[in-house]
């Protein structure tokens, strides 16, 4: 059906998402001494789930309550092979999500009935709702999820690859789980990916430059590796010696299409 070496576990697009540096990371992943992987801004977790080394302990964190309660069911909650396709399948026969109406109808349905319960039913949804939004544009506002539907669907590759991630993700043994980035930033001897926002506003709280002071006083670059990615900025060049320049990263705003920003790798690897 697909090349395996093609596949990048994954469940859904999202705005920032790392997986076409996934090769990039791996090289420096392979090399590391430690034996803790750390990653305080886990976003779509494409990183995580696409590891090509296995270390004895994994502490992440992710701040957004909805991402963070997906990711809570995913590790701890038992969710058997074929449960995501399952409902999926039970939700797009009410729905039709794929068709304009029908994301609407079953957004609503989302923000007004699973959104914030804590329930399986809400991570599965969220994944199928970030999976028909418009430039994968995953966003809540007080009332919810609000991207606007994107022309696509989940179609059977993209249901399969989600219940292969999945599979992955149970692979995986002792994950900690953290609500906020401070949580994982005081542990030596690991591993860190540090990729924080790198706008001021980012899915539902704010990001500051005395955000991005506080996280890079807490590195300890002597216990520790580091890869950080970011915007060019004057404290990433003062934190660290070494950066690899990415490709221009175009803005997202409509207003601002034709504006570009150096997306690049600070590093330190001991």
């Amino acid at each position: 059906m697909f090349e395996k070496k093609s596949l990048k576990y994954k469940l859904f697009s999202y705005a920032g998402s790392k997986d076409k540096h996934l090769d990039l990371i791996s090289n420096f992943v392979k090399n590391t001494k430690y034996e803790i992987y750390c990653e305080p801004f886990l976003g779509s977790g494409v990183i995580f789930f696409n590891l090509r080394k296995k270390f004895k302990k994994y502490i992440l964190a992710e701040k957004d309550t909805n991402l963070f309660n997906l990711f809570n069911h995913l590790f701890f909650s038992t969710i058997n092979e074929g449960d995501f396709t399952k409902f999926f399948h039970y939700i797009d026969s009410k729905y039709n999500v794929s068709t304009y109406e029908g994301f609407y109808s079953f957004r609503d349905y989302f923000n007004k009935n699973l959104w914030n319960s804590n329930s399986v039913e809400e991570a599965f949804s969220l994944i199928i709702l970030a999976n028909n939004c418009i430039n994968s544009l995953y966003r809540f506002g007080k009332m919810g999820f609000n991207s606007s539907f994107g022309s696509r669907c989940l179609s059977r590759f993209k249901c399969l690859r989600v219940e292969l991630t999945i599979k992955k993700i149970k692979s995986f043994k002792n994950i900690f789980l953290f609500n906020d980035f401070d949580e994982c930033m005081q542990f030596n001897n690991c591993f860190y990916i540090l990729d924080p926002p790198y706008h001021s506003k980012y899915v539902g709280y704010s990001w500051s430059v005395e955000d991005l002071k506080n996280l890079l006083s807490k590195l300890n670059f002597k216990n520790n590796n580091y890869l950080y990615f970011d915007i060019e900025n004057e404290l990433g060049n003062f934190y660290f010696n070494n950066k690899i320049q990415l490709l221009p990263l175009r803005s997202i705003a409509p207003k601002n299409r034709d504006k570009f920003s150096n997306e690049v790798l600070y590093y330190s690897i001991t």
